[in-house]
């Protein structure tokens, strides 16, 4: 990092980790391998005193047991849910959030031309 960012967005994080082959032999990384790789990433970047925002293709279902979440300080979801009357709706849902208060549960996500506006649902 030789710029010294003080921000960088890695979009998707998960690409880097699914098309990562070892060094060695050209083979797929083993899951402590990835770990090891995301532990030296986030401990570069602390290092360097730079924000570091990941972006990930997870299922819901996998959010909370991936090596990501684990690592991360902050964890949020970005989904569609189909609301039977009203269509379909984009939520957003704090999944973690290490060492800061919330409001746990969906809300609502709606863009504008006036920008984002997030509600409890």
């Amino acid at each position: 990092m030789q710029d010294k960012p003080n921000r960088v967005v890695i979009d998707p994080v998960t690409v880097l980790l699914d098309i990562s082959p070892s060094f060695e032999n050209d083979r797929e990384l083993l899951p402590l391998e990835k770990r090891a790789f995301l532990v030296n990433l986030l401990r570069d970047f602390a290092s360097a005193n730079a924000l570091l925002i990941m972006t990930g293709d997870i299922t819901a279902d996998k959010i909370s047991s991936d090596n990501l979440s684990h690592l991360s300080d902050v964890v949020i979801e970005l989904g569609n849910q189909d609301r039977k009357s009203n269509g379909i709706h984009r939520y957003i849902k704090i999944v973690k959030s290490r060492g800061r208060d919330y409001i746990a549960g969906k809300h609502d996500l709606k863009f504008s031309d006036n920008g984002c506006s997030i509600t409890p649902l």
